[in-house]
Order: C-alpha cells, then structure tokens, then sequence
C-alpha cells in the first residue's frame, strides 16, 4: 500500500501538481462513502467511493507528464526518449 502511494504521489510530480491532491481524493472518496451510509444506501457507500478513485486513477495515470523542468525536479527519462545533443 505504501509502495503505492509513493508511486502515486511521484506521477503527481511528473505532471508538475502536489502529492497532496492523493489526500483530497482519499478525502472525496471518504465523504461520498460517509453521505452515502447515512442515507440508508449501503450498497452504494462502498461502490461510489471505490469507482470515484478508481476513475481519478486512469485519469491521472494517463495524462501526460510535464515537457519540461518542473518544481518537483528535471524531467523524468523514459525508454525511447531520444538523447539531447
């Protein structure tokens, strides 16, 4: 799970935003599975917080990294890149 995170955590850098947008989905996820139990839905209190993450997930995972230098550090090298000269 930790090893997770990171990973998650250091594409959120590759894309030039904070780690800390991982909480705020974490949180989103638990306040949509907390409304949801209250109101007698108990099916959908674990379905909709899973499917919320699981959709912020692809999303995130397949937006492309930054081109260039970002705060968090040089651009990340990846096979196929072709050498600067």
């Amino acid at each position: 799970l930790l090893a997770t995170i990171c990973a998650f955590i250091r594409r959120l850098h590759d894309m030039n935003i904070s780690g800390w947008y991982y909480f705020l989905l974490i949180m989103v996820s638990m306040i949509a599975g907390f409304f949801l139990e209250m109101s007698k839905l108990h099916t959908l209190a674990i379905i909709v917080p899973v499917a919320i993450a699981i959709v912020i997930t692809i999303l995130v995972l397949a937006y492309p990294s930054s081109k260039d230098k970002n705060s968090f550090g040089e651009k990340p090298v990846y096979i196929g890149d072709k050498e600067e000269k």
